[in-house]
């Protein structure tokens, strides 16, 4: 990749990976090595997929594939809850992915921006526990009224 698009890549605020429409990793920043625990020279023409649980692998590479077949455009961050990167410690840390397919020489590279939401995630449990108990104990309360 040139130097300029290396830049760019480690300017980034999130972990960035760039993979090949074969699903091939060609570039990665320094925020992926560090939120993967993987370094440059292990992620480097692995496979993308080698990121993912295996018991989402599967899916991953299907869902892979049919963005690689229709897209040309950006996908915004997903929503979905169940994302997960596997690290190389064999950890599970929750993410968000944004992707991108842009031209790259005689074909097209896929750029997905990655978003640890471990904090976020966790907060978002907590607050439906706490609505969980809250519902509860005004169920409880009507009830003891009634």
């Amino acid at each position: 990749m040139p130097g300029a698009f290396v830049e760019l890549l480690e300017a980034m605020p999130d972990a960035v990976l760039v993979a090949t429409t074969g699903g091939r990793v060609a570039a990665v920043n320094a925020n992926l090595c560090t939120l993967s625990g993987y370094t440059e020279t292990e992620l480097i023409d692995s496979s993308v997929d080698d990121l993912v649980p295996g018991r989402s692998r599967a899916q991953h590479v299907a869902l892979r594939s049919g963005y690689t077949d229709r897209s040309d455009g950006a996908r915004a961050m997903s929503a979905r809850l169940d994302i997960v990167l596997l690290r190389a410690d064999g950890t599970e840390v929750p993410v968000d992915v944004s992707l991108c397919t842009i031209p790259y020489a005689d074909d097209r590279v896929i750029v997905a921006a990655i978003r640890d939401t471990s904090t976020r995630r966790a907060a978002e449990l907590s607050m439906e526990r706490d609505r969980a108990f809250l519902t509860a104990m005004n169920d409880v309360s009507r009830s003891l009224l009634d």
